[in-house]
C-alpha cells in the first residue's frame, strides 16, 4: 500500500529534524546561486547607469547572462546532490558525505537538464492542448528527476520509468503530492509574508527590497529538503508497492 500523505508529511519533518545539520551545507548551496545572481543583477542595474556605449550594455548584460546560467547548472546538481543525500537517508538509513553525493551525480546533470526541457515541451504542449492533459502529464512524470537520479535512466526511458509508477493510481499519486505539497507552501507562505510584513514596517523601500529578496531566498533554501523529501517518500513508495493493474478483459481458462 502507498504510503499515506500525512505520513508522508510526518516522516518528511522527522526526517529533516534529525538531519537538518547535515543539510545545511547543502542548504548553503542551494542559496548561493540566488544570492549572487541577486547582486549581479543589482550590479549591472547599477553599471547601466553609467553605460557609455551599446557595447558596455551588450556585455554587461551578456555577463548577467552567463551568470545566470551557471547559476541553473549549479542549482540542478546541489539539487540532484541533497536527492541524492536524502534518498541515501531514506532507503540506507546513512547519510552520504559531500563529496560522495556531488562526485555520484556529476555525470547525471546534462541528463537532466535535457530531459527536464522535454518533460518542460510535454506538459507546455497538453497544456495549450487542453488544460487537462497538461496536468495529467504533468503527475505522469512527476518521478522523472528521480528515476534518473536513482536508476539512471534518461530521457524518454526517465519518462516511461515515472508514468509506470503513475498508472493506474493517478489520483492516489496526485493527493499524495499535492496535499504535502500545499502544507509546506502554506507554511512558506505565511513565514515569508510575516517577515515581508514586518519588515516593511522597519526599511526603506530600496532596503526592503534587498533584505526581503535575501530572506526569500534563505527560506526557499531552507525548506526545498522538505519539499524534496515528500516526492522522494513518495517515489519509494511507489517503487516498492508497484501498481496492480487489472487487464481489461480476463482471459477465461
Amino acid at each position: 500500500m502507498l504510503i499515506k500523505a500525512g505520513e508522508i508529511i510526518k516522516n518528511s519533518w522527522q526526517t529533516y529534524l534529525e538531519n537538518w545539520k547535515k543539510l545545511i551545507p547543502y542548504m548553503l548551496l542551494l542559496f548561493v546561486p540566488n544570492f549572487v545572481l541577486g547582486i549581479a543583477g543589482i550590479a549591472s542595474l547599477y553599471l547601466d547607469r553609467f553605460a557609455t556605449s551599446d557595447a558596455f550594455v551588450l556585455t554587461n548584460n551578456l555577463i548577467v547572462i552567463a551568470i545566470f546560467v551557471a547559476s541553473i547548472i549549479f542549482t540542478v546538481w546541489a539539487s540532484m546532490s541533497i536527492a541524492k543525500n536524502l534518498g541515501s537517508i531514506i532507503g540506507n538509513k546513512t547519510a552520504l558525505t559531500y563529496k560522495e553525493s556531488f562526485s555520484s551525480t556529476s555525470h547525471l546533470i546534462w541528463p537532466v537538464i535535457y530531459t527536464s526541457l522535454l518533460l518542460f515541451l510535454i506538459v507546455v504542449g497538453g497544456t495549450i492542448l487542453f488544460i487537462i492533459p497538461g496536468i495529467i502529464f504533468s503527475i505522469w512524470f512527476s518521478f522523472t528527476f528521480y528515476t534518473i537520479l536513482f536508476e539512471e535512466k534518461r530521457g524518454a526511458n526517465a519518462l516511461k520509468a515515472s508514468k509506470e509508477l503513475v498508472v493506474g493510481r493517478w489520483w492516489a499519486i496526485f493527493w499524495r503530492l499535492f496535499a504535502p505539497g500545499f502544507f509546506y507552501a502554506l507554511i512558506f507562505i505565511i513565514l515569508s509574508y510575516s517577515l515581508t510584513y514586518l519588515l516593511s514596517l522597519l526599511l526603506s523601500s530600496f532596503t526592503f527590497f534587498i533584505i526581503n529578496g535575501l530572506i526569500t531566498s534563505i527560506l526557499s533554501a531552507v525548506i526545498s529538503p522538505l519539499t524534496a523529501l515528500t516526492t522522494i517518500l513518495l517515489y519509494f513508495s511507489a517503487k516498492e508497492n508497484p501498481a496492480q493493474i487489472k487487464p481489461l478483459v480476463e482471459v477465461k481458462k
